[in-house]
């Protein structure tokens, strides 16, 4: 039986795995694609990725106890794709740390978030599930995005990202 910290792990392999999909998806795109603007989210394909990098990084500061930015990056503060996944994998490696050493008696621990001046308290566990649902919300977003950037008939068009088709794919059991 897993463990509520399994659990937690697991919804993670998914934010990496979304990810990494909808990586694969945009590569192909320009620049000027990749900051198209659209009326929805952080306003174009770069700008929903930003935010959510900008996210994970306000968290991560926030579990450790650090002083986390007030507010999240845009677009504009990435040259390029690249740059940004670049500073992507930095924060991989640090939630891979935390994962490696956070234990279950610690998921009902408060974390602090200050944001506008307010402080808010809320539990690890539920931080580190916010992390993941708000990261496949915003892939709705990064679908719809990609849908009218390009052709509806390619597979670059949609990028499939429910929870359930990752553990289908990453299903480590026999077959049935």
């Amino acid at each position: 039986m897993r463990t509520a910290l399994d659990c937690l792990r697991r919804l993670h392999e998914h934010r990496l795995w979304l990810r990494a999909r909808f990586e694969k998806a945009i590569r192909p795109l320009s620049d000027a694609e990749l900051r198209r603007a659209f009326p929805m989210g952080p306003g174009s394909v770069l700008g929903v990725l930003a935010h959510c990098w900008g996210a994970e990084n306000i968290w991560l500061d926030s579990i450790s106890g650090s002083a986390a930015p007030s507010t999240l990056p845009s677009a504009d503060a990435f040259p390029s794709l690249d740059a940004l996944l670049g500073r992507w994998k930095e924060t991989d490696d640090r939630w891979a740390r935390f994962f490696a050493t956070v234990t279950e008696a610690e998921l009902d621990r408060p974390v602090v978030r200050v944001r506008d001046g307010k402080s808010y308290t809320t539990t690890l566990a539920d931080v580190l599930i916010h992390v993941c649902t708000h990261q496949m919300y915003h892939a709705a977003q990064l679908n719809n995005m990609l849908r009218q950037l390009g052709d509806a008939n390619t597979a670059a068009a949609f990028v499939p990202s429910d929870f359930i088709i990752f553990g289908r794919e990453t299903w480590r059991g026999p077959n049935p």
